[in-house]
């Protein structure tokens, strides 16, 4: 079974049967705490961000690896504020299960097609709303949600209570309008098993800090 939990900005903790990943854990430097544990494996999709010490292992650039029960595949991408050509973004692939979770973290809306092909199939897509020019905004996000095609989308770096954003992010609220998805009722985690994915339908699942 996979968990999903998050804690604010782009922070969120996965977890697989055997595995567990924490990523983008800045918390320290907007006003929070870290979450990251001895065992947790650190995965940092923007370079321009400082991440928590105290993993067993960080992975912050582009590559294939295999990680206790988990494949992951790490793909460079253009960040939101690059200028054209450059990549100082990562996208991570976690695979276990017959359940794979993408995490874009702060990146431009338009994937290409070498990046799409080493997406390949997604159940669960993990994407920023916050917009205001740092990160991805609910139109950019939907690009990005329409090109991947995932089963369930958890949104992050939105407004939240306890988090002082490096940039003002946008409301959930607002968000949810432009989504136009069916969305969940929020949970504190959210727990998924492969026979529980629908085909056919995109659902937006609010995961609270």
């Amino acid at each position: 079974m996979l968990e999903v939990e998050f804690f604010g900005a782009n922070c969120l903790r996965i977890s697989f049967k055997k595995t567990v990943f924490v990523i983008d854990d800045n918390l320290i430097t907007l006003g929070g705490k870290s979450i990251t544990k001895t065992d947790d494996v650190s995965l940092q999709t923007d370079m321009s961000i400082a991440v928590a010490d105290g993993g067993r292992l960080l992975l912050d650039c582009p590559g294939e690896y295999e990680v206790g029960d988990v494949s992951v595949t790490a793909i460079a991408a253009r960040n939101y504020r690059d200028e054209e050509g450059k990549t100082t973004s990562t996208i991570f692939k976690l695979y276990a299960q017959d359940t794979s979770v993408v995490v874009v973290g702060h990146i431009y809306p338009k994937l290409d097609e070498t990046q799409l092909e080493q997406i390949g199939e997604c159940d669960v897509l993990v994407v920023p709303i916050g917009g205001n020019g740092f990160t991805l905004d609910p139109a950019g996000a939907l690009q990005v949600v329409k090109a991947v095609q995932p089963s369930v989308v958890i949104p992050t770096s939105y407004q939240t209570p306890g988090i002082k954003s490096l940039v003002p992010q946008g409301s959930l609220e607002d968000a949810i309008k432009q989504l136009a998805m069916p969305a969940s009722e929020p949970v504190s985690s959210f727990k998924l098993k492969p026979a529980e994915l629908e085909a056919d339908q995109t659902k937006l699942v609010i995961v609270t800090s």
